[in-house]
């Protein structure tokens, strides 16, 4: 996550840099394409993060269930000894 969080902060610096160039109006529409393309990258990058949030969310709340599971088979063997 933190390579990805790296690349939207540079994806910003150089949307920054698009952005502060003294253009004309011509060069303008020309950087423009490039900043959405930028934003675009950002907005992929930033879905990227959450999915391997939600991913890590998943592998938890697997161990959770395993471990669970496991307690109640000794749970139950308990009982029946």
């Amino acid at each position: 996550m933190a390579n990805s969080q790296e690349r939207i902060n540079n994806l910003t610096t150089q949307i920054e840099q698009l952005k502060g160039i003294d253009a004309t109006s011509d060069q303008q529409q020309q950087f423009n394409p490039m900043v959405q393309q930028l934003q675009s990258s950002i907005a992929q990058e930033k879905v990227r993060i959450r999915d391997m949030k939600l991913s890590t969310i998943g592998l938890y709340k697997q161990d959770l269930s395993d471990s669970f599971e496991e307690l109640s088979k000794k749970y139950l063997q308990a009982r029946v000894e």
